[in-house]
């Protein structure tokens, strides 16, 4: 006979926090999976997330415990336990929960984005939605729009980029969080960033990999908007804000800066060697930017 035999749920649900050795880990797991049968049961497990790997029954328990809260009547009151516990939610929870958000059954605003899996076939859709709602005035969703357009599977790749090029720089510029799309995308969102009023929003780094496969004009154009030339007009530098616009992900040396260049010099030589010199300055800027951060 176990010793947890006999403690209401109150008691099993704090044991979590304080359960040490593996044994007493076993049995509390299956005490636990064994008495949890309802959604009231959730809401004594919000740390629950943080210690689920060591507690595999209690895991699938809550799994099913949910995903039949959510094909049968909701009831608000649960609806935020949901996201306490998304951590050890599985797949078809989580994409039920995305269903019936779309639908409106679900209200959880932004935080949303927590329940959409990588390659979930219902991104396109939200990203539509959430282009909809920041055009609405809230703001707020363009941070959501990113983070479902990192996840959005390959086959809709494509409709996404396209759907988000038509959109304002704001968004267009989110294009660059992707290294796979291709080069007519990527020089959408890289034009988008001189016409934003407020670079320093934009939270995107470039692998210089992917400017390797813009055209020499594109790539010259594209260089000026990161690094912040702009001909001898200082007040349009994107680092006068003391942070650039957008970020190398890996900044390149003066030789990489220049051998990624070469192929430009052709046509615009005397651009080409104004935009290395200027590569100087913006490095310093860096650099300072990096010492004031560190104070």
């Amino acid at each position: 006979m176990s010793n947890l035999d006999g403690l209401d749920w109150f008691e099993l649900s704090r044991r979590i926090h304080w359960s040490n050795s593996e044994q007493e880990i076993l049995e509390l797991d299956e005490a636990i999976s064994n008495i949890l049968t309802e959604m009231k049961h959730i809401n004594g497990l919000y740390y629950f997330s943080l210690v689920f790997k060591n507690y595999p029954k209690t895991k699938n328990k809550i799994n099913e415990v949910i995903f039949k809260y959510l094909n049968g009547p909701i009831e608000s009151r649960y609806v935020r336990e949901l996201d306490s516990l998304i951590e050890c939610l599985n797949d078809d929870v989580k994409d039920r929960a995305v269903e019936l958000m779309l639908d409106g059954t679900l209200i959880f605003d932004w935080q949303i984005t927590k329940f959409v899996r990588q390659n979930n076939s219902r991104c396109l859709t939200l990203i539509e939605s959430f282009i909809g709602k920041y055009k609405n005035g809230k703001f707020y969703w363009s941070t959501c729009v990113r983070d479902v357009f990192e996840k959005l599977r390959l086959e809709d790749l494509d409709a996404g980029c396209s759907t988000l090029a038509k959109t304002t720089p704001a968004l267009q510029v989110l294009l660059l969080s992707r290294q796979d799309i291709k080069e007519e995308y990527i020089l959408v969102g890289l034009k988008a960033l001189g016409k934003l009023k407020n670079p320093k929003q934009i939270a995107v780094r470039i692998k210089i990999e992917m400017l390797k496969r813009l055209a020499p004009k594109s790539r010259l154009e594209a260089v000026k908007q990161i690094i912040g030339y702009a001909e001898n007009d200082w007040r349009k530098q994107n680092w006068y804000n003391r942070k650039p616009a957008v970020e190398f992900e890996i900044t390149p040396t003066k030789e990489e800066f220049s051998e990624l260049l070469f192929p430009c010099s052709i046509q615009f030589n005397e651009q080409v060697s104004k935009i290395v010199q200027h590569y100087d300055k913006y490095l310093e800027r860096l650099e300072l930017n990096k010492g004031e951060r560190n104070e």
